[in-house]
């Protein structure tokens, strides 16, 4: 019986005979295969392009793969873990194309010592190299049983008609990424020393502290460091301890923003949200209208008094140079991104490294000074810049707040978009002024602050300095007026003879003789300004250590 089916084309039906489907069928089978051929073609190209073929010497070290087993059954088979290289092992003979003939130690006698190249690994010789080779049993599949060192964590699957209970075990000769999770009753049956007479599993005491140091100091086998809370970890807790359903009240949207506020900082969101909950609407509103600088007093005051002494605790058994390192960390403006190398030139003025001879020491100095400081979380270490720190809101707060008790007294208005010069009964008793990155257009005509030491003015893009301005302040040490309107240097800058840095960063500059009267000047910084030319008077700076001169594009 004849072989016809029925197709379907442009014009209608029309009856296939057997041989005439046959070699459709046919013409088919080969369109596949060549297109199987191209396909499979491609991806050997594919995988070649990175393959290699390996191939040692006679005398050449290698590497032997070995597959370790957990030694534990989950359903019925053993769970295997990474593979390691265990070795090296001497190369005595090749065998056919891509076997070879191992020297094995004798704790491996038992094994057949021709091997795939595909177990081997070959090893580059380094004369400071130890190996250091632990011998283990292994089977002659090339395997061996690991053991458990400890449990790690626990927890509970939940399936539809029980509940089995987990631990997660840390292996031997692998690392904390490759644990895995094991049915507890096994790990208890098989290594019932990893868990106490109770049950639970053995565990190393954890210990907290304040200080990074006093972790590396007895021996912490793992140290964790906490840091500030995410966004969304910090409004969870805000949430939880107001205890309302902020997500769907009116106020959420205001809620939201005094977290954002609270930066991040546990201790901060926690005493704003204790001092608002059960409060009004208004309340929350008002709460909101506060400036950063009244919201900061306003956690200080709901800030228990413990939260401040614990960090003026860290003060205090901070080094006499790391407490004045702190203490002016916290005179730039919120948020600002402290570089390490100004505080070695403002410190090297004020004379904060007595002992130290060069520049460079007291750059080395203070590095390890401001790596004190991280350890200590008085200080934020910047994540893509190690050359630079930043200070938290509310430690720069508590900053303020120890300052006085410790004979620092600071007028600190940086960043705050100030206009005009602050009014205070007296400038007298100030060891620091700090009015950089504000709109001051206008200084007083003379100042009398016979104490200050540190007078930083830099990125007032508008402000002028009167002539007679420093005569009232001849002890001046540190001067910084960079990103200022300085056509001229005014004539009382001679009066400051105790000046030891002057930064004029990115000023427009006419004669700078006068700076040639400034006799302790020790570093002059004069980075993109329009200086032309070096006055002569400068060669009676004698006790000049740095001058920078980069980006002075108009210097001859």
């Amino acid at each position: 019986m004849g072989l016809s089916v029925f197709a379907e084309d442009e014009v209608g039906e029309r009856k296939l005979l057997g041989p005439e489907l046959v070699q459709i069928t046919s013409n088919k089978i080969k369109l596949i295969r060549e297109r199987l051929r191209t396909a499979q073609s491609r991806q050997k190209s594919y995988a070649d392009h990175r393959r290699q073929e390996l191939e040692f010497e006679v005398g050449d070290f290698v590497f032997l793969k070995v597959s370790p087993w957990k030694g534990v059954f989950r359903f019925g088979k053993r769970g295997k873990l990474s593979p390691r290289f265990i070795g090296s092992f001497e190369i005595l003979e090749k065998i056919g194309a891509v076997a070879y003939r191992v020297a094995l130690p004798p704790s491996l006698s038992r094994l057949h010592n021709v091997f795939h190249v595909s177990a081997l690994r070959k090893y580059l010789a380094y004369p400071s190299h130890v190996l250091d080779y632990q011998p283990i049993q292994i089977s002659e599949d090339l395997s061996y049983e690991e053991q458990a060192l400890e449990v790690i964590d626990r927890k509970k699957q939940f399936l539809r008609n029980r509940v089995i209970p987990l631990v997660k075990v840390h292996w031997r000769n692998h690392s904390l990424e490759e644990a895995t999770w094991e049915q507890e009753a096994e790990i208890k049956e098989k290594y019932p020393q990893l868990f106490d007479a109770l049950g639970y599993w053995t565990r190393d005491v954890t210990l907290t502290s304040r200080r990074k140091n006093v972790c590396d100091q007895i021996g912490c086998d793992k140290t964790f460091t906490i840091g500030t809370l995410t966004k969304q970890e910090s409004w969870v807790l805000f949430k939880e301890l107001v205890r309302m359903d902020a997500e769907n009240s009116i106020i959420s949207s205001i809620a939201r923003e005094i977290t954002t506020e609270c930066d991040g900082m546990s201790i901060t969101i926690m005493t704003v949200a204790r001092a608002l909950k059960n409060r009004d609407m208004y309340e929350w509103r008002d709460a909101l209208q506060f400036s950063s600088l009244e919201l900061s007093n306003f956690i200080l005051e709901g800030m228990h008094e413990n939260v401040i002494s614990s960090l003026e605790l860290s003060y205090n058994f901070l080094e006499s140079v790391a407490k004045s390192v702190f203490l002016f960390c916290s005179i730039f403006p919120e948020d600002f991104v402290i570089p390490v190398e100004v505080l070695v030139r403002y410190g090297a003025g004020l004379r904060w490294f007595k002992d130290l001879g060069t520049i460079e020491d007291i750059r080395v100095r203070s590095h390890a000074i401001e790596s004190n400081l991280i350890s200590s979380f008085l200080l934020i270490g910047e994540e893509y810049d190690k050359k630079c720190v930043k200070m938290h809101d509310v430690v720069c707060d508590v900053a303020h707040i120890i300052a006085p008790k410790h004979n620092y007294t600071f007028l600190v208005k940086a960043g705050t978009s100030l206009k005009e010069w602050p009014k205070r009964d007296t400038f007298e008793d100030l060891l620091c002024i700090s009015l950089m990155l504000d709109d001051i257009k206008e200084v007083l005509d003379a100042i009398e602050c016979l104490m200050l030491q540190s007078l930083l003015l830099q990125r007032n893009s508008k402000l002028v300095v009167p002539n007679n301005f420093f005569q009232g302040i001849k002890n001046l040490r540190v001067l910084d007026l960079s990103e200022t309107q300085l056509s001229s240097l005014p004539m009382s800058l001679s009066f400051l003879v105790n000046l030891r840095t002057l930064y004029l960063n990115g000023c427009k500059l006419g004669d700078l003789s006068i700076i040639g009267d400034l006799s302790k000047l020790e570093i002059l910084s004069l980075y993109g300004s329009n200086v032309r030319e070096i006055p002569i008077s400068f060669s009676r700076l004698t006790h000049m250590r740095l001058l920078n001169l980069n980006n002075c594009k108009e210097l001859t």
